[in-house]
């Protein structure tokens, strides 16, 4: 008799695990479209595959787009919290803070965030104590090191303008760029990109006001496809050189671009989402700094703008676009 009973009793439990959903896993982004087929997205759903991690077998993976609407943002942090996400993917500072707004302990995953301490998403980046860890973009310097840069690519320069968007990432760095700019000789004024991303306009306007090259940092608005490429464009047909904060920006039409190597940050969201996933506990785990570091220098667009680079530049460039 107990052996038909336990019989069953495994039936039961069995029938009870097959039938048990897979974890959902949400992924948040205002900047990028984290469906579409961009190198970095590829290379986060890849990285969740060599981890063992299939899309409807043994997970669900749910990317949403705000399409840089603030709003739009906590409306589908909402909707994940209803959903009893297992864990929640966020780009950007933007979505990180609409994440730590919506829920306290469904774990958060951050990509490429401004200084999550200063944000008020962590306590510490050793310990980090709540339910959000993952990867800052920020290290001391950086912003000034990419105008040091712009200055050597374009000795000329002596007035060069901060291409400021209305993110947090925007406000965080003006202060580092002036203090640069200062230190390297330079005038130095902010210029608010157009909330439209009509940026003919803009450059024309910054060019007339006797700007001579311009410095962008991190903005997943501004720099979003196709944004990037209409930004390029307008900067092209103004004949101002920039520098702007991660290779995609050089590839899209930007003279330069210096900033972490942006698919480490993405290898090492989705090895984070494993650890949670396995029942690590993001308290626990310590948040990181980027670590490599790339120059890229678009030539094409060098030679648009009547500018030649000149060579130690380019000798220290891990990638030239020619």
């Amino acid at each position: 008799m107990w052996r038909s009973c336990l019989a069953v009793a495994l039936v039961l439990l069995a029938g009870a695990a097959s039938a048990a959903e897979p974890p959902v896993v949400g992924i948040l982004a205002i900047g990028t479209d984290p469906s579409a087929k961009l190198p970095r997205w590829s290379r986060f759903y890849e990285r969740m595959r060599e981890l063992g991690w299939r899309d409807g077998e043994n997970i669900r993976l749910q990317p949403r787009f705000a399409a840089g609407d603030f709003a739009k943002a906590d409306a589908i942090m909402r909707e994940f919290v209803d959903a009893k996400m297992a864990v929640v993917v966020v780009t950007g500072s933007t979505e990180a803070l609409a994440a730590k707004r919506a829920t306290s302990t469904i774990p958060i995953v951050m990509l490429h965030v401004l200084d999550p301490v200063e944000l008020g998403l962590v306590q510490s980046l050793a310990r980090p104590g709540g339910n959000i860890t993952g990867r800052t973009q920020i290290v001391t310097g950086l912003a000034g090191k990419q105008l040091e840069l712009l200055a050597q690519a374009v000795p000329s320069v002596r007035r060069v303008a901060y291409g400021r968007g209305s993110s947090v990432a925007a406000r965080m760095f003006a202060d580092e760029i002036s203090a640069a700019a200062k230190t390297l000789g330079l005038a130095y004024v902010q210029s608010e990109l157009p909330r439209d991303r009509n940026f003919e306009p803009w450059a024309e306007r910054a060019k007339r006001e006797g700007v001579e090259a311009v410095v962008f940092v991190l903005d997943n608005l501004t720099f979003a496809p196709p944004n990037n490429a209409n930004l390029a464009a307008a900067l092209i047909k103004h004949k101002l050189p920039a520098i702007c904060a991660t290779s995609e920006y050089a590839d899209a039409g930007c003279l330069m671009s210096y900033g972490p190597v942006t698919l480490d940050h993405y290898v090492r969201g989705a090895e984070f989402v494993d650890k949670i996933l396995k029942g690590a506990k993001p308290a626990d785990l310590p948040v990181e700094q980027p670590t490599r570091f790339e120059l890229v220098v678009n030539l094409k667009t060098a030679k648009a703008i009547g500018l030649k680079v000149p060579p130690p530049v380019l000798l220290r460039a891990d990638r030239v676009i020619e």
